[in-house]
């Protein structure tokens, strides 16, 4: 992105007698031309030509700020400058969205983005569960509202690309069993899952599991992929175990789960091998060069 004046300080009087005008070449694409377009029409609403001289409008109690050119191009320069930093970071964040599927099929499962018309499956599934939610990072739902502003949230985090929710539904008889849940970091994930007690012991955590890390393993944004657990949560070490993670450390008193009376316990962090990760690597270092 460049902005260009017509004339320079030395033609302030030619100024005066034209139309002002700020002319903007975008080098970029669609989606960055609209946000960068929004940005200079807020901003250029605060600039004024009165008497000579640039007024920069602020709080109306204070008055205005009033420039010559020189000091407008000065103060501009540096505007400019940061603006550019703030919107290239923007743009890195918005390069590190998950290019994941809105479904994913296994060969019992069948794992979809969240809907709000999952509120009430979800609820009498495992989310008002205290069997369930036991080892969960967010308390129990003690009535529906409480799942539906789940969802809320859960819909808005997929839309800017930082929480990727998912249902899991048996394939054949489409029944709800439990959820997937995966945090992108720009492209630091963490990840979870639960499912109902009625649904334990078959295996479909591993199933789910195995699937997501072969699929996150191909992406190239991804550097890292970990969650962690409660010690006294054998079950989902061995599950985490299966699907290929590793033990990465034992922390002794590190967390407090809200259905655990908040009392602090020890965790075990796990990840994905760097050798899972070596494909995506690899795309990563072909797609940035």
């Amino acid at each position: 992105m460049w902005l260009h004046t017509p004339s320079g300080p030395g033609n302030q009087q030619d100024h005066l007698n034209q139309p002002r005008k700020i002319e903007v070449e975008f080098h970029s694409t669609y989606f960055k031309k609209a946000i960068l377009a929004q940005v200079f029409k807020y901003v250029l609403t605060k600039f004024q030509i009165q008497d000579g001289s640039l007024s920069l409008s602020r709080n109306s109690k204070l008055g205005a700020t009033k420039m010559n050119w020189i000091q407008f191009y000065q103060n501009f320069c540096s505007f400019q400058f940061f603006f550019e930093i703030l919107m290239d970071d923007i743009f890195v964040q918005a390069d590190m969205r998950l290019d994941l599927p809105e479904k994913i099929e296994t060969k019992r499962l069948v794992l979809q983005r969240l809907r709000y018309e999952d509120a009430e499956e979800i609820f009498y599934t495992y989310a008002s569960k205290p069997e369930a939610t036991r080892f969960m990072t967010w308390p129990t739902h003690q009535t529906i509202r409480d799942t539906r502003s789940f969802l809320k949230n859960a819909v808005q985090g997929w839309q800017s690309g930082v929480d990727y929710s998912f249902s899991i539904r048996e394939r054949n008889s489409n029944r709800y069993l439990g959820g997937f849940g995966l945090i992108n970091e720009a492209g630091k994930i963490q990840f979870g899952y639960i499912l109902g007690p009625l649904h334990w012991g078959n295996g479909f955590a591993t199933e789910a599991c195995i699937k997501m890390m072969n699929l996150l393993s191909q992406l190239p944004v991804i550097y890292r992929v970990g969650t962690f657990v409660d010690a006294a949560n054998i079950f989902s070490s061995r599950v985490l175990l299966k699907a290929g993670l590793e033990e990465e450390a034992k922390l002794s008193k590190w967390f407090k789960f809200v259905n655990q009376d908040n009392q602090p316990k020890d965790c075990i962090l796990y990840k994905l091998p760097e050798s899972f990760l070596e494909g995506a690597k690899a795309k990563r270092d072909a797609w940035e060069s």
